[in-house]
């Protein structure tokens, strides 16, 4: 399930990996986020089947029902997210299967 105001824009293609901008919120509420998705690591959560934005977007999801937007760092890597949430990936690949 993904939580309303959430942007999500891929802004570059580095070869084996994106960068996306995804913002939270509006207006003066908004808090503005660099992602980095590894094109190897999109692939193992989701097969293929899934955009890299709307992977992104379903993260961000799941990141807030388990913390603030104000608390989740500004730039990232997807894979950093595991570290910090075991069940992420499950979660994750599970969403993507639907």
């Amino acid at each position: 399930m993904v939580a309303d105001n959430i942007f999500v824009k891929k802004i570059d293609d580095l070869g084996d990996r994106w960068v996306l901008e995804v913002a939270v919120g509006m207006d003066a509420d908004r808090v503005v986020y660099a992602v980095t998705l590894l094109k190897d690591y999109w692939q193992k959560l989701t097969g293929g089947r899934v955009q890299p934005t709307k992977l992104i977007e379903e993260t961000f999801g799941f990141l807030l029902k388990h913390e603030s937007k104000e608390t989740i760092m500004r730039k990232f890597y997807l894979s950093q997210i595991k570290d910090f949430y075991p069940d992420f990936e499950n979660e994750i690949m599970k969403e993507a299967s639907t």
